[in-house]
């Protein structure tokens, strides 16, 4: 389930921060993968993990339609997301050895 979440938050989803150029709307999507890995740190349930994953999931799928007819917004979008997902990827494996939630 752990898992699940992880490859799902990574594979969308960032909160708080700066501009509205497609760059920074991937980091708030990231910044929100951020988040849920702190969660899985201090070892919050997985109902809140799961509230949390799809929070980030469907701020990522706003974006994504939101720049669904400017292909160069979305690969400038999709490029940002991407080199941060994959940082996002590794913290939450780490992250998962240590989880103890319910």
């Amino acid at each position: 389930m752990k898992k699940v979440l992880l490859v799902a938050v990574v594979a969308l989803a960032l909160a708080s921060c700066g501009g509205n150029s497609p760059a920074d709307k991937a980091k708030k999507v990231c910044n929100c993968g951020d988040e849920f890995v702190q969660m899985m740190k201090d070892n919050k349930p997985e109902a809140d993990l799961k509230t949390k994953n799809q929070e980030c999931e469907k701020m990522h799928e706003g974006f994504m339609e939101e720049y669904k007819g400017d292909e160069a917004k979305l690969k400038e979008y999709k490029d940002a997301f991407d080199k941060c997902a994959e940082d996002i990827n590794k913290k939450v494996d780490a992250a998962q050895e240590n989880y103890k939630g319910e």
